[in-house]
């Protein structure tokens, strides 16, 4: 079901926003955003994921084995300059930055920012931050998170209170292909512990 969802994410934001090339993920899980966006690629796309080192080497084996790119085309960046370099690269099709160098990414130009089910899991202080670098690239953001969530440390995510600040809103309602989710065992489709929300917001 999950690449079900990206499926239709995808669809999406080919309708909303059809002339982005440079496409940022954010704590992509398992290849699902990444991977079917590899496979149909807008043309002179760059796509970033961003992300925990550990889930992008698995990432990476996953778009490997699906045969989506080849490596030569993958690039890790850990420096602006590395990331300048693969951006400019015609060859370069992916990049991957490891979460802990996430402000290289600030002012980028980066034009859409993707966060599927993932800034429900972050503390409020880290999705502060990658907002900050989102409005920093003036860019697109499309979130399908939570309406709320309560982390094991007691931290509250509700997602009306995200630091959105001055972003314009294109969508903003509960989104129709996130609210269940397949099980192993009796009832085989569940809905999850709360509803979801998606937006895409403006910070052109």
């Amino acid at each position: 079901m999950d690449s079900l969802r990206h499926v239709f994410t995808h669809r999406l934001l080919n309708q909303k926003v059809p002339d982005a090339r440079v496409i940022c993920v954010i704590g992509d899980g398992r290849a699902n955003f990444a991977g079917p966006a590899l496979f149909r690629p807008r043309a002179g796309q760059k796509l970033i994921s961003v992300n925990l080192p550990e889930v992008l080497i698995e990432d990476h084996r996953l778009i490997l084995q699906s045969g989506a790119v080849e490596e030569a085309r993958i690039v890790v960046a850990s420096t602006r300059e590395q990331y300048d370099v693969a951006v400019a690269d015609e060859g370069t099709c992916l990049i991957l930055v490891p979460a802990q160098h996430s402000s290289l990414l600030k002012d980028a130009g980066v034009e859409l920012f993707v966060n599927v089910a993932s800034f429900q899991e972050m503390t409020p202080a880290l999705v502060a931050n990658y907002f900050d670098i989102i409005k920093s690239n003036h860019a697109l953001l499309y979130t399908c998170n939570r309406v709320e969530k309560v982390l094991y440390g007691g931290e509250r995510l509700v997602f009306d209170e995200y630091p959105w600040g001055s972003a314009k809103r294109l969508l903003w309602e509960p989104c129709p292909w996130h609210q269940r989710f397949y099980a192993k065992r009796p009832p085989f489709v569940r809905k999850f512990d709360g509803p979801f929300m998606h937006a895409l917001v403006s910070y052109q």
